[in-house]
């Protein structure tokens, strides 16, 4: 053994530097292997500590109904659960310093503004439901709703800084329901847990596809009535456990059964609450109805207020003439007198004229025709020119082209030269006949609410080519749109057809059929958008000088297509 170490010295001794090398490099590859097999525990453990510190999520809980309080109090009560944020967020197209970004807009906790930095991986608070903290690394926290806070570490295309203005696109996605202002003042950059890098920021279906910048605002900033997307939720015990751990995993597993156990029954409630939001509308939309109604009676009873009043003021010296022009008509002159608002009845004050009107003058009531009588008309018509019409056929007619007789008499005379077969249908009808203006609004709407946007725009385009204002499309669009609204009301509250017909006076049931048939291809959100945007275009149309009704008509109707 003495002999095998003199052996060894002295070789190193004969080759020390070649020994000192071989020891360096040596030396050098155990460090660089050491530091390989350590890095990733490292940086495992680091982004460990900066998840617990920030107090990262352990699960994201999306509804696409939207979360109510009583969902957010459901979820706090689940075991396991030791905090819950709800959050407001929406995906929008955004320009800064006039660059177009795709930004993510997230709601800011109230707790952000009283947390305490402690090092730079962790954010103190005395707030249990604080979750994803922030940490602003320059500027302020916002105090009103046109101010935000953005990503610290994103390279934007051009510079940034506090004060510039982040100006939201409010034709890009459903801004108008989503947010109350489109306009924010930079006022602070801060790191957000949910963004650890700046290169990867999720995915958006608007603008290009991929977030590129985010930024936080006071939940004041979205609009009132908008429910929670999401809400954010912490698991006991999971910050002691390594993020990437079984045990991690296996404990959130837990929590997330137990949260997707009570989720049938949120879910019904939901549904519970939207019906009554949709009965409610529906209630309000028949109370405003027969406010209406009540206000034309008053119009009409004082309509006929005044007429009696006129009457009464009628002098004798006019009523002689009139006496004089009855007994001096030539018999080849027939003197036609209408009443369009009120019927004719005799005044017993005025006997003189009276009795000239008895000698003299035959009353004749012309009153609109009642559906049956209209369908009986036809169908003598249609005998006369060698042709027969079903009553659902019939009703088509009469929806198609109204229910004017003199407006009817050529489409009849056109339907029948056309049809080359006894019975007339509908083909027959939509091949040459000329709808009126409420059933062309119909048909656009129902291609919209199709999803058959081409056609719409095409039947759009024929209205303006034949010089229809289209501040009168626009009400007539308006009108299918209310109607619209309370056929899905209807379906929602389980009522039928014939409630509609009896709500919207309707001489048959056949318009109330296609309203219901045409809403069961829509929601109960799109119909109240459609109904609120169509209101606001309105107001525009009436209220803007300059405006081009036609393009801001366009734009409206694919705005509509755009929702489906």
């Amino acid at each position: 053994m003495k002999a095998f170490n003199k052996d060894i010295v002295r070789s190193i001794r004969h080759s020390l530097g070649r020994f000192v090398a071989i020891a360096a490099i040596v030396a050098l590859g155990c460090g660089f292997y050491a530091g390989l097999r350590m890095t990733a525990p490292d940086m495992k453990l680091a982004a460990d500590a900066y998840y617990d510190g920030t107090d990262l999520m352990d699960i994201r809980v999306v509804s696409t109904l939207g979360l109510t309080e009583e969902d957010i109090e459901a979820l706090r009560d689940v075991p396991g659960v030791s905090g819950v944020e709800a959050a407001y967020s929406a995906d929008v197209l955004a320009t800064l310093n006039d660059e177009q970004y795709v930004m993510r807009v997230h709601s800011l906790s109230p707790s952000a503004a009283t947390a305490v930095k402690v090092d730079e991986a962790t954010i103190s608070s005395d707030d249990a439901n604080y979750l994803n903290r922030l940490d602003l690394v320059e500027g302020r926290w916002p105090t009103s709703a046109n101010e935000c806070v953005i990503f610290n570490d994103r390279v934007m295309s051009g510079p940034t800084g506090l004060g510039d203005t982040v100006t939201v696109d409010p034709s890009v996605g459903n801004v108008e329901d989503t947010l109350a202002t489109t306009e924010f003042t930079v006022v602070g950059r801060v790191h957000s847990p949910l963004y650890v890098s700046s290169t990867s920021m999720g995915t958006s279906t608007i603008g290009s596809g991929t977030i590129e910048q985010f930024m936080y605002v006071l939940p004041e900033a979205f609009d009132a009535d908008m429910p929670y997307v999401e809400a954010y939720v912490s698991v006991e015990g999971a910050a002691e456990l390594p993020a990437d751990s079984d045990a991690y995993d296996d404990r959130v597993a837990g929590v997330v059964a137990a949260i997707e156990g009570i989720a049938p029954a949120r879910e019904q409630a939901r549904v519970d609450d939207l019906k009554a939001e949709a009965q409610a509308d529906l209630d309000e939309a028949r109370a405003e109805y027969e406010k209406e109604e009540a206000r034309a009676k008053t119009e009409l009873a004082d309509a006929r207020a005044e007429l009696d009043a006129a009457k009464e003021e009628l002098d004798e010296g006019q009523r002689n003439a009139l006496i004089a022009l009855l007994e001096d008509l030539p018999e080849y002159c027939t003197l036609i007198f209408i009443y369009d608002t009120l019927e004719y009845k005799r005044d017993g004050k005025m006997k003189k004229l009276c009795a000239a009107l008895d000698k003299y003058v035959c009353a004749v009531e012309f009153a609109q025709q009642e559906r049956a009588q209209l369908v009986n008309w036809l169908r003598r018509r249609f005998t006369a020119l060698g042709h027969d019409i079903d009553p659902i056929t019939a009703d088509h007619l009469l929806f198609t082209c109204g229910t004017l007789m003199t407006e009817l008499v050529p489409e009849i005379e056109k339907i029948a030269a056309y049809a080359r077969q006894e019975r007339i249908t509908i083909d027959d009808i939509n091949a040459v006949a000329d709808p009126v203006l409420d059933a062309r609004v119909f048909d656009m709407t129902n291609c919209v609410t199709a999803g058959k946007y081409d056609e719409a725009a095409r039947v759009l385009a024929d209205l303006l080519r034949m010089q229809t204002e289209p501040i009168m499309i626009l009400a007539a669009l308006g009108k299918e749109l209310r109607r619209l609204y309370t056929a899905r009301m209807a379906l929602d509250s389980g009522k039928d057809r014939f409630w509609l017909k009896q709500l919207w006076g309707m001489s048959s049931d056949y318009p109330a059929k296609l309203l219901m048939q045409a809403a069961k291809k829509v929601d109960h959100d799109w119909c109240s958008t459609a109904v609120i945007r169509c209101q606001k275009l309105d107001r525009r149309m009436k209220s803007e000088r300059g405006m081009d009704s036609e393009a801001e008509l366009k734009l409206f109707l694919m705005e509509l297509a755009g929702a489906r």
